[in-house]
């Protein structure tokens, strides 16, 4: 995108109505200028997936909105839930999104514990977990080490290496 750049702009790069009586020119406005700003306000309202429509007045705002705004799953951070965070992918130049799934669960020690996410990755899906600094119910000896792993693309199984016990484990889980 560039400022209006033709020789009878104001100073600045700024547009003006001219003066007929002062001898000031109005601004020509090229196409060239208005190509470069229609492609611009287009590919915000592409990039948030909102196909253009001749006449529909909403759609820059709704794109902004939709490009800006984390949505945050149904079930509320007390439970297994999701954030989506929209980004566009610089290979392909399609609208992505990044989910970072989050819940708790509770673990016993030496038994894997395979959660199904609030939503399945269809690309990859890392995860990972962590318990806190308390004991939990039942009595923790040693909290241990996980290994979380992910057979299929929407769970993730947590495996206790050495910890006895039942706990609960935060868990996270990245994927597109």
């Amino acid at each position: 995108m560039h400022r209006i750049d033709v020789p009878s702009a104001a100073a600045g790069n700024q547009f003006t109505e001219g003066s007929p009586a002062g001898g000031v020119p109005a601004t020509t406005v090229t196409a060239d200028w208005l190509n470069d700003v229609q492609g611009n306000i287009a590919e915000v309202v592409e990039a948030a997936g909102i196909e253009l429509v001749k006449g529909d007045f909403g759609q820059l705002l709704g794109a902004i909105q939709a490009l800006s705004t984390i949505s945050l799953g149904a079930g509320g951070i007390a439970t297994n839930d999701y954030v989506k965070i929209p980004f566009k992918d610089k290979a392909t130049g399609s609208r992505r999104e990044l989910i970072f799934q989050f819940g708790v669960a509770s673990i016993t020690g030496g038994s894997p514990l395979t959660v199904t996410l609030p939503i399945a990755c269809t690309v990859f899906n890392k995860g990972f977990a962590q318990w806190g600094s308390a004991a939990f119910s039942g009595g923790v000896s040693s909290k241990g080490s996980f290994a979380v792993h992910s057979p299929t693309l929407g769970t993730i199984t947590i495996s206790p290496t050495d910890a006895t016990g039942t706990f609960s484990v935060l868990w996270f889980s990245f994927g597109v």
